[in-house]
């Protein structure tokens, strides 16, 4: 009989990028800027693009001052 793990897939959720302006109090366009240079990774889905929560908090981690 196969063996089963306890470990679950990990759900990842999607952010938009007017969510992403929002909850940083940013322009759309400047978001979209971060996406086009690499600096903020995201997927691109028919005309938009989608950043999962873990490249959106890796993004928020790179940029924080706190130690």
């Amino acid at each position: 009989m196969p063996k089963t793990t306890d470990t679950h897939p990990l759900l990842v959720t999607y952010l938009t990028v007017e969510e992403i302006a929002t909850g940083l109090r940013m322009d759309v366009e400047t978001i979209r800027s971060y996406i086009r240079s690499g600096s903020l990774k995201a997927i691109r889905m028919g005309r938009q693009y989608r950043v999962s929560s873990i490249d959106y908090q890796d993004f928020l981690d790179e940029r924080s001052t706190g130690h």
